[in-house]
């Protein structure tokens, strides 16, 4: 045999031999990897799964806080019907002197605001 003959048989011998545990550190690294990412997929399912809840609690809390909102609204609105026996509140007018102006105040009709006489409602 011709020498570079060996010396390729030697090199590809070598090679062989090299290779093996290559392999097995590769085929062993791959499994790792591959639990790894299954871990990992599982992980995010589960975050998904908490985030969907939670948002939908967030939502949930948001509609009783509306409701809750449109209620007070609505008692404060019949509140105010109630108390000044119209739908909408009118603050009373003040004059240059200090003095309350204008012919009725909070629902009361001034005859003479001068002397303090006044006529109710009803």
């Amino acid at each position: 045999m011709h020498i570079l003959t060996r010396i390729f048989v030697v090199l590809v011998s070598l090679l062989a031999v090299f290779m093996v545990p290559l392999v097995v550190v590769s085929t062993m690294n791959q499994e790792h990897w591959r639990q790894d990412a299954l871990d990992s997929k599982t992980q995010v399912q589960a975050i998904r799964s908490q985030q969907t809840s939670e948002r939908q609690a967030v939502l949930t809390r948001e509609a009783q806080l509306t409701e809750q909102l449109t209620e007070y609204s609505q008692v404060n609105k019949n509140t105010d019907a109630c108390l000044y026996g119209y739908n909408k509140v009118t603050p009373p007018k003040i004059n240059n002197t200090g003095k309350i102006g204008g012919s009725e105040f909070m629902g009361v009709k001034l005859k003479n605001a001068e002397n303090g006489d006044f006529e109710g409602k009803n």
